[in-house]
């Protein structure tokens, strides 16, 4: 029989590696091989074949997971005062300067953005939206909330509630929750 423990040392092994993998560590995918170890080793001990046989596809999948991480690079957040002028190109649709596939400092000011959103402040000129509609145009993110904020005859709420789409995707791609991110009714 296995000891008590086992399910306590199992479970640290298994967190450990999710909080690693949410942190983009490619290496996080070995230690989550490991829990599949671990997992085996239990599976065997306590004849549940279930068990091993899922730690061992589990297995495949880690190890597949970090070589592919292993090669991609890792996002950082870099302020305005980082981005030089290579990283700037021409938005096509307004010819204002705009951010490529880089983070942008635009992140730190969705709640200020969704605040103007919903107190009836924000308008077209907010460059905030701005930033973050050309980011997300630059990563392929919501076509669509992109083509309704950006057609003016749309109704004022009906953009509100596109550029809230896009600045949700956009978040969410950044690995930042976008609940923060409100919405007016």
């Amino acid at each position: 029989m296995i000891a008590w423990y086992w399910s306590w040392i199992l479970m640290s092994v298994n967190l450990t590696a999710m909080v690693l993998a949410g942190r983009r560590l490619w290496w996080a995918w070995l230690v989550a091989v490991v829990a599949e170890c671990l997992w085996l080793v239990y599976g065997y001990a306590t004849q549940q074949w279930g068990f091993s046989v899922f730690a061992l596809v589990f297995g495949v999948v880690y190890l597949r997971n970090a070589y592919t991480w292993r090669d991609a690079p890792r996002p950082r957040e870099r302020s305005r005062s980082d981005i030089s002028s290579d990283d700037i190109s021409l938005d096509h649709a307004s010819n204002e300067p705009a951010l490529d596939d880089a983070p942008i400092s635009a992140l730190a000011d969705f709640d200020a953005l969704a605040m103007a959103i919903e107190d009836r402040s924000w308008n077209d000129a907010d460059p905030r939206a701005h930033d973050i509609v050309a980011a997300a145009r630059a990563r392929g993110l919501n076509p669509v909330a992109i083509d309704v904020y950006e057609d003016h005859a749309s109704p004022v709420p009906v953009r509100e509630r596109a550029l809230a789409a896009i600045a949700s995707a956009v978040r969410r791609q950044e690995g930042r929750p976008a609940t923060s991110f409100s919405l007016a009714s």
